[in-house]
């Protein structure tokens, strides 16, 4: 049996993970691990078993969450579990719904660890699949290491060597499940801790983690991390965990991902699944995107109701166009000014001393932008190369701007490619004209979102990374960079009149290169979202 990859999971949330749930966040993510929603030993034994435990092989690797308390049933449903193709089954200890209190499961078996470890030991005993756990660090005033070290140890003791700790404790009485989940305070050194005091134990953190950036920061301290609301909020949140944890760049667009939605809508509909138990889970698919609005009101108006139309969702495809063409129009772009040989090494793998001339400017066209996340290979070339650059907008601008009054006139930053046909724009150096036709030509300029610099801040340094199939082929920082945002845009306003909807690309670092159909590029600068393109 091959190791289960934790690195990264979706925590099991009542009345979210079903099974549209799952399929829908795997195909936005192929690594994460998924869990089912909490299933009682009750409902696995006596409910309809196709129904209750049922699920896609698409959906997997899939870990079910199983709830009780009595040795014998959860040894039953552990075996099931394994028969029905289950990669893992894991015991709930962390829940502190006075439903689940009061059947004797949940949260309130940190206070019976000679309970847990029977269960887990008869679990054990029953199946060859992983037996898990995901608890608490404590409940209502017991937040102590020493006690949680020791409930650990026997639940280790009877077999379980993953535990996923929820880094709050559990207060069973006067607090909701949902108050629970913020009330408490997080304790995360308590966490690294039983990790440090079990080196060879797979400890996984959960609790209030929200960006890649800190689920690497965890993952210096112990095995894995497990996030969850954020998840179903944002679920396009996870396209940012295949690129920066799992360095996987094949990852579908929105309209992508609603497009095979459609198709699986209309094989449940004829299963007898209604529209609104699959749709409810993508509401989040455009959070914090322009447009999100109209989608979100689509699909409460069209697909929220029990007996919703699935004839409508045919009409969804449109309301996804209308709304990529209203994020793509979040910043409307005027010109797009491209500055070269602005970084030395660059230059000099060129052939240029960058000691010796300056940088210069020449335009790409504003319908050269493509956002879509694919570059299609363009004709009358077999020599494209990658360049990746930061992106400067403007929201204002004017003529002979100073370098101290530079950076008022910037909305924001982002990334962006310059893909040039490098055998063309050869050829047009040999006879001593113009580059357009190796510089600005349909998709030659894939962008990435724009990022407010109220959040990034200036820009004055930062790693800059592209990688072509997971491998870096452009490595540098913008502070290489010979002539700083200041002043280009300085230097532009006295040959133009800047105005707002202007981008500067501001160069890129050495190491540029041919691509080929089927390559997936990912751009990086610090600060800044990612860029992901695949070459069609």
């Amino acid at each position: 049996m091959s190791k289960i990859n934790r690195t990264v999971s979706v925590a099991p949330m009542m009345d979210c993970t079903d099974r549209h749930d799952r399929y829908f966040l795997r195909l936005i993510s192929k690594n994460v691990l998924l869990y089912t929603e909490m299933i009682s030993t009750g409902a696995a034994l006596n409910g309809d078993r196709e129904k209750v435990l049922g699920f896609n092989n698409f959906e997997k690797p899939l870990a079910l969450q199983v709830g009780g308390s009595n040795k014998n049933d959860l040894a039953e449903v552990a075996k099931i579990a394994e028969d029905m193709g289950y990669d893992e089954i894991n015991i709930n200890l962390g829940c502190p719904s006075k439903k689940v209190q009061k059947n004797q499961f949940g949260a309130c078996l940190i206070k019976e660890p000679d309970l847990v470890a029977e269960c887990i030991d008869a679990m054990v005993n029953a199946c060859k699949i992983p037996v898990t756990a995901k608890t608490r660090i404590g409940y209502d005033d017991v937040e102590e290491f020493d006690y949680l070290n020791t409930f650990i140890n026997k639940m280790s003791n009877a077999g379980c060597k993953t535990i996923i700790l929820h880094a709050r404790r559990a207060i069973l009485k006067g607090l909701s499940p949902k108050e629970n989940l913020n009330i408490p305070k997080l304790n995360y050194p308590m966490v690294n801790q039983i990790k440090q005091e079990n080196p060879n134990l797979e400890i996984i953190i959960n609790g209030g983690i929200t960006k890649c950036s800190e689920i690497k920061e965890h993952l210096s301290n112990v095995d894995g991390v497990m996030i969850g609301r954020k998840i179903y909020q944002s679920p396009y949140f996870l396209a940012d965990v295949e690129r920066e944890i799992f360095n996987n760049s094949d990852i579908l667009t929105r309209a992508q991902i609603v497009e095979e939605i459609v198709k699986y809508v209309s094989d449940e509909v004829q299963k007898g699944t209604r529209v609104n138990q699959i749709m409810r889970h993508t509401v989040g698919l455009y959070h914090g995107q322009k447009g999100s609005t109209e989608w979100k009101r689509y699909l409460s108006n069209n697909m929220m109701a029990r007996d919703s139309d699935f004839q409508k969702v045919n009409h969804i495809l449109e309301i996804v166009q209308n709304t990529e063409k209203e994020t793509s129009q979040q910043f409307p772009v005027r010109r797009i000014y491209c500055i070269g040989r602005n970084y030395a090494d660059h230059a000099i793998e060129m052939g240029f001393d960058p000691n010796k001339e300056d940088p210069f400017f020449f335009q790409k066209n504003t319908d050269n932008i493509d956002i879509s996340g694919n570059f299609p290979y363009p004709p009358q070339t077999s020599d494209v190369h990658h360049e990746i650059e930061l992106v400067v907008a403007l929201k204002s601008g004017g003529s002979n701007i100073s370098l101290s009054e530079s950076y008022k006139h910037v909305l924001g930053f982002g990334v962006g490619l310059d893909m040039t046909r490098r055998d063309l724009q050869g050829q047009a150096k040999k006879t001593g004209r113009p580059w357009e036709i190796g510089k600005a030509f349909e998709h030659s300029a894939p962008m990435g979102e724009l990022n407010l610099i109220e959040k990034s801040g200036t820009m004055e340094s930062g790693s800059i990374v592209l990688k072509v199939n997971g491998a870096i082929k452009q490595q540098g920082d913008l502070n290489m960079m010979i002539w700083k945002i200041p002043e280009m845009i300085s230097h532009l306003s006295k040959y133009y009149t800047l105005q707002a909807g202007d981008l500067i690309m501001t160069g890129t670092p050495a190491g540029v290169g041919p691509v080929q159909k089927g390559d997936y590029l990912e751009g990086s600068i610090s600060k800044l979202s990612n860029l992901a393109v695949k070459v069609v």
